[in-house]
């Protein structure tokens, strides 16, 4: 995990968010792409696998 590095992961993320329109999604224990906003990311505190969402994905 990331640690006391989250938080500039999490910059880093929005950034990218915004520069570039990108989206993301969780790998589930399953191994599926699970999209989520990148607010509900953050707020976990910590994740394991953070992907790009490759296709246009529809949040809760």
């Amino acid at each position: 995990m990331l640690g006391e590095d989250w938080e500039p992961f999490g910059r880093l993320l929005e950034k990218y968010r915004d520069a570039h329109g990108k989206r993301f999604a969780l790998l589930s224990a399953e191994g599926a792409s699970v999209p989520v906003a990148l607010e509900e990311l953050l707020a976990r505190g910590s994740y394991p696998y953070v992907l790009e969402a490759t296709e246009k994905v529809h949040f809760r």
